[in-house]
């Protein structure tokens, strides 16, 4: 079934402004930073709503991407690249860059590495992706810690951030990163959406 993050990506991927549009074309390549739990079920509900789109997107290893391409997801309408953040920390090769540019959206679920406290799509890849033509929509998915601690009170949208942990913080940034890439973007809050 469908969480309540699913279905609000869902609707954001389809409507990025929030309001549909006779006018908006169908998004024709979306790109998942992190086919994981939650990225593949992503992937999953947009292929649903658009069939005719191309999805790709990345994992964290060989063996990863293996396991996926040997028996692909019936969503898996594009390439999945291996993104290097362990061993040599440089990302896309050549082939997965093309393929992120060339995206109309990106939808971005890896959480900033702690050893570098940056985005790891921004900071390995953000220059050429600030120079796509095809890129219309970015989005974010961060957590709630960037609120920190309420001690139980209600959070809204426009609660003020208190985080005082460093992955938290990182968090942060990287919201603010992907909104300064594209004025169509959204930071969508999960909760819960981890995986089992």
């Amino acid at each position: 079934s469908m969480t309540p993050l699913l279905l609000l990506v869902s609707a954001l991927l389809a409507h990025p402004n929030g309001v549909p549009s006779s006018s908006s074309a169908p998004p024709k390549h979306v790109f998942i930073g992190g086919l994981g739990y939650c990225g593949s079920r992503i992937a999953s509900s947009f292929h649903s709503s658009y069939p005719e789109c191309i999805i790709s997107g990345t994992v964290r290893s060989t063996e990863r991407r293996d396991a996926m391409l040997s028996s692909p997801p019936s969503w898996l309408t594009g390439s999945v690249h291996v993104m290097d953040l362990d061993d040599s920390y440089t990302g896309l090769l050549q082939d997965g860059v093309a393929d992120l540019v060339a995206a109309s959206h990106v939808i971005q679920t890896i959480a900033p590495i702690a050893d570098f406290d940056r985005d790891p799509l921004l900071a390995l890849h953000g220059d050429e992706l600030s120079k796509s033509k095809a890129l219309q929509y970015v989005g974010y998915i961060s957590s709630t810690g960037v609120y920190g601690d309420y001690g139980g009170d209600w959070v809204t949208e426009e609660s003020e951030l208190r985080c005082v942990d460093a992955k938290s913080k990182a968090r942060v940034l990287a919201e603010q990163e992907w909104s300064k890439l594209e004025s169509s973007s959204s930071t969508i809050i999960g909760s819960g959406d981890d995986g089992p």
